[in-house]
């Protein structure tokens, strides 16, 4: 397996996406984000698609079977020092990009981009995805188009415009 760059990964993330990735795969879904965030106690949090995004939105029960494989694997391996809890889920329309792929396939689309370091006093830029490279993102925010290197990026979530949310809405009505 190729190694690529997982925006926004700790080392222990990395590690975790490494040994999960296969069996997200072995679904026929691809993992599209791997988060350890601390609520209270550990939460390993989960989002999954299909490889096929036109075959539709991933289901409960698949969320549910993919679940109890990382399970089996966590518990055999056992890379979490402490007690958990593992949350499987599908991104939603506004979804996370965190590979280069995923934002290739978003290019002319707006997002919001959370850095390590600010870009000119800000944290958060919000701008349309103009280009991208595996060391960089180009984003047209409201002033300008600014280069941001991704080792900076902390998170991207792609952004719905009011025309494709409005879209969004009018088919999630056709199919009630």
């Amino acid at each position: 397996m190729t190694t690529q760059y997982i925006i926004g990964l700790t080392p222990h993330e990395r590690e975790l996406w490494d040994l999960l990735q296969p069996t997200v795969e072995d679904t026929g879904l691809e993992l599209v984000r791997l988060k350890l965030l601390q609520r209270g106690s550990p939460v390993l949090e989960i989002m999954v698609e299909r490889q096929d995004v036109s075959q539709g939105s991933v289901n409960l029960d698949e969320c549910a079977e993919v679940s109890r494989r990382m399970s089996r694997i966590l518990d055999v391996d056992d890379p979490m020092p402490d007690e958990y809890r593992l949350e499987v889920s599908s991104p939603g329309v506004e979804r996370p990009l965190t590979t280069v792929a995923a934002l290739e396939a978003h290019v002319g689309r707006q997002v919001k981009v959370q850095l390590s370091q600010p870009y000119d006093g800000a944290r958060k830029l919000k701008g349309f995805l103009e280009n991208v490279s595996e060391q960089a993102i180009e984003l047209k925010t409201e002033k300008e188009v600014v280069t941001l290197d991704l080792l900076n990026v902390q998170d991207v979530t792609l952004k719905l415009t009011d025309e494709e949310m409005a879209v969004v809405m009018k088919n999630a009505k056709q199919r009630n």
